[in-house]
């Protein structure tokens, strides 16, 4: 160290880092009170690298307000979310797609958790309550989205129900089956490509007393208008005694080999 005030140098041969163990004033002169901006080396340490330049002039230019890591199945990207609402995904230096993801005027700021390639949006904004505190909500009447990576835009996770007419129930007498003698409901689920399994439908569920020696035979199968919807499954009750009228008020499951890989077939 140089000479200041008459004062000798002091040459610290082995430095050994923060002291945290008290008063500033006692730290020993082979320590740090303060250390910013650094990074270590074998022994010693340096003044940390710089900065450099992601993207460069990107188009559109991006006044960005929040940024994070977002692993894929292909790779490390960014997902940013910029002033006026939108969300763009940037899959490299320069990949900046010039269309946002997302877009929802009132978001400030956003919740962010990718599975599986996956990318999960919650919106929100600051809010200030009467006495002037400033807290962060979910926004009014918006949803949970999911975007795939892709860069399809991001939908609502969830998704409607199959709607429709009436499924319709019969047993198919070329074949036998096993089911419980009695009484059953059957409705159909939606499977869209995130894995999303929708509520039950449509409006009215199919019924049928099973003869416990017969396959069924479904018809009025719902389609979705939904691209998606990859698959459909149909689901039953065990049999029921004494049913009530009310149709979801009772257990449902997954029907063997009642699976429809596809989102066209209707019986």
């Amino acid at each position: 160290m140089p000479g200041t005030r008459d004062h000798d140098p002091l040459v610290i041969e082995d430095f050994q880092g923060l002291w945290q163990r008290g008063d500033p004033e006692s730290a020993p002169s082979d320590h740090f009170t303060q250390a910013d901006n650094i990074q270590f080396f074998h022994s010693g340490i340096e003044t940390r690298d710089g900065l450099i330049n992601y993207i460069l002039n990107p188009l559109p230019p991006l006044q960005i307000t929040r940024v994070y890591n977002y692993v894929t199945q292909t790779g490390q990207t960014l997902i940013v979310l910029t002033v006026g609402g939108k969300i763009y995904h940037i899959t490299g230096p320069g990949s900046v797609s010039p269309n946002p993801i997302l877009t929802i005027p009132e978001m400030e700021d956003f919740g962010f958790v990718a599975i599986n390639g996956r990318a999960y949006i919650t919106p929100f904004k600051t809010y200030t309550n009467p006495t002037g505190e400033k807290y962060q909500l979910g926004l009014k009447n918006e949803f949970l989205y999911v975007y795939k990576g892709d860069g399809t835009p991001a939908r609502k996770a969830a998704g409607l129900p199959p709607s429709g007419a009436a499924l319709s129930v019969a047993e198919f007498a070329a074949g036998t089956g096993d089911t419980d003698i009695g009484f059953h409901l059957l409705a159909v689920v939606y499977e869209t490509d995130t894995g999303y399994l929708t509520a039950l439908g449509p409006e009215v569920f199919g019924s049928l007393n099973f003869s416990g020696n017969a396959r069924l035979y479904v018809s009025n199968i719902p389609i979705s208008p939904n691209s998606f919807v990859k698959k459909r499954h149909l689901v039953s009750t065990k049999a029921i005694l004494n049913y009530n009228g009310d149709q979801a008020g009772y257990q449902f499951f997954f029907i063997p080999g009642g699976t429809i890989p596809d989102n066209t077939t209707s019986d």
